[in-house]
């Protein structure tokens, strides 16, 4: 096994999808990017930053948040409902009561660099097009960039939400797609 192959699984294990029914305060995320939505019944925050995201949506005094991260030791354990490995390919789904209903489905991959370089240019032309909320830096000592996406969809009674964390230090590509969809 190559040493980036070595990194890839290492990173593999790290990412987890955390899941939470209240706020969770920007304290705990480095935040690098952010967006706020107000649609008539919910309102939804997006906060980016290198490798990791998290998306609040409220609706009628209760709170659905979603964090994706490599670095889920120091978030909160208050309030957590579920703590979900990102390697390979997941679903979720929850019901909170008949406020919310909750899926998301989670996928990651290992791509060569070649693959690595042109989803990061398809992900750049995407974003673009889409206004969706990115992140993009470079690691001292690595050659391509790597690069957080959060596109999302609103409609009156649900939210759609698309993420990307690529990874260029191993060509890692971490993907969510989830849906807040409200109820009474």
């Amino acid at each position: 096994m190559t040493l980036v192959q070595q990194k890839a699984q290492l990173k593999l294990q790290d990412y987890r999808l955390l899941l939470y029914r209240r706020s969770i305060h920007p304290e705990f995320f480095d935040v690098v990017c952010s967006r706020t939505v107000h649609q008539d019944d919910y309102d939804l925050e997006v906060l980016l930053s290198h490798g990791s995201h998290m998306l609040s949506v409220q609706h009628a005094q209760q709170w659905v948040v979603e964090v994706v991260t490599p670095e889920s030791l120091h978030y909160p354990t208050r309030g957590l409902m579920a703590t979900i490995p990102c390697a390979g390919e997941r679903d979720h789904e929850v019901e909170f009561g008949t406020m919310f209903r909750y899926l998301t489905t989670v996928q990651t991959e290992v791509v060569p660099p070649a693959v690595y370089r042109d989803t990061l240019r398809e992900m750049r032309a995407f974003a673009c097009s889409e206004q969706a909320l990115v992140c993009e830096w470079q690691d001292e000592g690595e050659e391509d960039h790597s690069m957080s996406v959060v596109d999302y969809q609103r409609f009156v009674r649900e939210v759609h939400i698309q993420t990307w964390h690529l990874d260029a230090s191993c060509g890692l590509i971490v993907r969510s797609q989830g849906l807040f969809e409200l109820g009474g």
